[in-house]
Order: C-alpha cells, then structure tokens, then sequence
C-alpha cells in the first residue's frame, strides 16, 4: 500500500520517521516530504503528486501540524479533496492542545501523545507500547472497511469521472487572512436562515472571493462536502455537466448514505455509466444531486448544513446564460438531506 505521512516539522519528528520507518519494513510504500522533495523541486506539486498516488494519508496530528495556516492543513485538505475517507490520523500530542480542522473532526484518532514519556527510557515497557500502538495503525490500514470504502470511491471515479482541482487550493488559502466580517455573515446566515438554500457572494475580480472559497473548504469551521473552481480558460471547469459529475463525487466521497444510494443507482438504471453523458444539465442535477440526496438518511446533519462551494459561477456564462446557475436557483428549495 502507498501511505502519504502527514507531520508537522516539530518536536514530534522523530515519532513520525519512526512510524516511517515500521511502515516499511511492514511492506508499506511511505511517501514523506524530507525524503521525497528534492531541491528544485515545485515543494507544493510535489506534495499534490505525493497525495494523489497514495492509497492513504496517515496525519500525525499536533498543535504545530494543525496550526493555521499550515502545510499540514494544506495536506489534509488535498487528501480529503482527492481520497475522501482514505486518511488516518494519529493524536502525537494532547487533545487539549490539538484542535483538528472541522472537515476530519469525524475521522476518529490512534491516541499516541505520550510517545515520547514512553520511549524516552528505551527500555521493554516502552517498546511494547510502542507496538501495541503502530499495530493499531495497520489494523486501520487493513480494516474491510477501509478496502470497501477505497473500491466504492474507485467506481465511482470511473463512473463520474470528476475534475481534479487541488493544485489550485493550496495556492489560493496560502497567506489568506481577514475577511472576519464575511465569514460573520456567512455563519449568521448558516446558523439562522434556515430557509434559505443559496447563499450568494458577488465583488469585483480581484477581491479574494476564489481564495475565500478555498478556504471555507478547507480551513473553515463549516461542513463543506463539495468545492469547484470554476474556470473560464478550463472547459471542463466551467462545463455544467463536468461541474456536476465532480460535486456528486465529492459528496459521495463524504457522506456513506448518499454514496450507496448513488452507487445503487448507477447498478441499477446506468451500470456502464454511459447514459450520464446524454442527459440534460437539468436530468444530471436531479439525478445526481436533488434525488439521491432526499432519500439520504438526516440524523443530525439539519443541526449544522452541510454547504456546497462554488467558485467563479460567472466564468460558466455561455451565450450570454449560465446553466449551471440557472439550476442551482431553480432547485435550490428542493436540495435537501432527509
């Protein structure tokens, strides 16, 4: 298995070559920046190339490695981008020092913060620790629900064929700061107009409305399940369809339900997959989006929206219309879980 490690260059760097180094001779391939980024090298395509050949990204999570902004951050946000539910995360120092960004908050931790209390004798009750605690992780590696989950996210890639984006994100969210009065009025409306089903944000080109986009997604204290950067010199960026087919994948990828209802789908009324390429922008919204996601199951997700992000609708204007935000506005009222 290809294992992306995720670390801060911290205190906790040698707990990091260590599990490196046991995931190798465990038969693992590790991709881990002090070995891989060589000089001259674009430091931030290497780590995207790292993160998208990877089976799995195992984060060491620390107050450093989750500090904003922060390359870690960057790294979990392209892994869940990319690899949805395919990460692991490993608690290196105190929870009451380490607040986990909200977009991995679900994905329960391997609890190793005193690894440095119980190594630092060398002796044999620290090694055994030790191993009890690495053999947690490649239980989390082995796990059928991990293998299942990396096989439904394959099939539907292949189904889907979603855009991949994420070189841009890091780019965008680096050095992003202010804007407190927006994010005050996005979470006003998010926590009180719970009626309202869009939420629109206009400026002038230049003003960071792609760089607040990506970092509401990846650094912000929401629920966002779906990002797209419309791109007017891209076309499969600006396509509606192509924009469609992504954001199905990217729900899917964080929300089991819904997945298995797409994946039901598909098995049951397109099992090649092909019939997608003749429908509608129309018949892909509803199909993809506003059908399965009223049979998915609610539980509490009503308590706190789950928000979908899309960057630069203007750049998706053909002929003088927009399709894609055409649809978004007609069907917002029926875009519902539960």
């Amino acid at each position: 298995m290809r294992i992306f490690l995720s670390y801060g260059h911290d205190k906790n760097t040698p707990i990091a070559q260590r599990i490196k180094k046991d995931l190798e001779a465990a038969g693992h391939s590790v991709w881990i920046d002090s070995s891989e980024i060589k000089a001259g090298d674009d430091w931030r395509r290497s780590i995207v190339n790292g993160i998208s050949n990877s089976d799995w990204t195992l984060g060491l999570l620390s107050k450093h490695s989750v500090r904003t902004p922060g390359v870690c951050l960057d790294e979990l946000a392209i892994a869940l981008h990319i690899k949805g539910g395919t990460i692991a995360t490993v608690l290196v120092e105190s929870e009451a020092e380490v607040t986990p960004p909200l977009s991995i908050s679900s994905i329960q931790w391997l609890d190793m913060h005193d690894w440095a209390e119980h190594l630092s004798s060398g002796g044999e009750d620290g090694e055994k620790w030790y191993r009890s605690r690495f053999e947690g992780i490649l239980r989390i590696l082995a796990s059928p629900a991990a293998k299942r989950f990396a096989g439904e996210i394959e099939y539907l890639e292949e189904k889907l064929r979603p855009i991949l984006q994420q070189a841009d994100i890091g780019a965008l969210v680096d050095g992003f700061v202010g804007r407190e009065w927006l994010k005050s009025l996005l979470n006003d409306w998010r926590r009180n107009a719970r009626e309202s089903r869009l939420y629109w944000i206009s400026g002038a080109p230049g003003t960071g409305k792609s760089s607040f986009a990506a970092w509401l997604a990846h650094r912000g204290d929401v629920n966002v399940v779906a990002l797209n950067l419309c791109r007017y010199n891209i076309a499969e960026r600006r396509d509606p369809a192509r924009v469609l087919r992504t954001i199905a994948f990217q729900i899917a990828t964080r929300l089991p339900d819904y997945r298995q209802l797409l994946m039901d789908r598909f098995k049951k009324q397109d099992p090649n997959g092909t019939d997608l390429d003749h429908r509608s922008v129309a018949g892909l919204f509803d199909w993809l989006l506003a059908e399965p996601l009223r049979f998915a199951i609610d539980g509490d997700r009503s308590s706190d929206r789950y928000l979908i992000v899309i960057d630069a609708l203007d750049e998706t204007i053909s002929n003088g219309r927009s399709e894609l935000a055409e649809y978004w506005r007609s069907r917002a009222k029926n875009f519902q879980v539960g």
